[in-house]
């Protein structure tokens, strides 16, 4: 029979390692790659820490996964600080780097939830959506195969992106036309724009807008600056 004082020994080791983890993952999503001296994980703080996690999730009411314990309680310690201090769970983490990478691979259009549809909003000039034909208005009914309105906008996204040179299929239901569209698309690399617009407002006065802080930021606004300079700008 298995000894309930050491198992919850190995429960609290495990989660102990967990929540050394989840330090890590804090302060790497703060300053990003830089190296820093992270907390100690056997230390005092850090043992009362995976005490608390283990009777929490002992005598929670349903089964539940470490991790959410750990991302939980993060979020609560932050809430108390300043309202710009912000905990990015992996996923949140990897699309912000995406995001600053000024490119990701998918198909090159922006949608959004209407009437409870996935609704194409625009494809994106040159994008594999945009070669195919896959145009404003279009309905996306399924993603291989398996109906997608009950998803959120935002886990839809996460299926039609994936590799450079992958392939997903569509089915898009098209007003006015009798029967849905099947189409296999490849994907590709979408650049995303930093500046998306950049225009003399009145003589001598330019605007740019500036709308994210990307890998190419620096470049495009340059672009934008000296462009409207050309056009008078002081």
């Amino acid at each position: 029979m298995n000894d309930p004082v050491s198992g919850r020994s190995v429960f609290r080791r495990r989660l102990t390692a967990v929540a050394f983890l989840a330090a890590v993952t804090v302060l790497g999503g703060l300053i990003g790659p830089r190296l820093v001296a992270v907390p100690d994980a056997t230390s005092t703080g850090m043992k009362e820490y995976a005490d608390l996690l283990a009777t929490t999730r002992a005598w929670y009411a349903d089964e539940i996964a470490p991790s959410k314990l750990v991302y939980a309680s993060i979020h609560g310690m932050l809430s108390g600080l300043d309202p710009h201090t912000n905990f990015l769970e992996p996923e949140e983490y990897g699309a912000m780097q995406e995001r600053q990478r000024g490119s990701f691979y998918g198909l090159g259009i922006i949608i959004s939830k209407r009437n409870g549809k996935v609704t194409v909003i625009t494809t994106l000039e040159g994008s594999p959506a945009d070669r195919l034909g896959i145009r404003a208005g279009d309905i996306i009914d399924r993603v291989e195969g398996q109906p997608i309105d009950d998803l959120a906008v935002d886990a839809v996204v996460r299926k039609l992106k994936g590799p450079k040179g992958t392939k997903v299929r569509v089915t898009i239901v098209r007003p006015g036309l009798p029967e849905p569209l099947q189409m296999t698309v490849t994907r590709a690399e979408i650049p995303t724009n930093s500046v998306s617009y950049a225009f003399m407002i009145e003589p001598g006065v330019g605007y740019i807008r500036l709308k994210d802080f990307t890998q190419t930021s620096s470049q495009e606004l340059g672009e934008a600056w000296d462009r409207l300079e050309k056009q008078g700008m002081k």
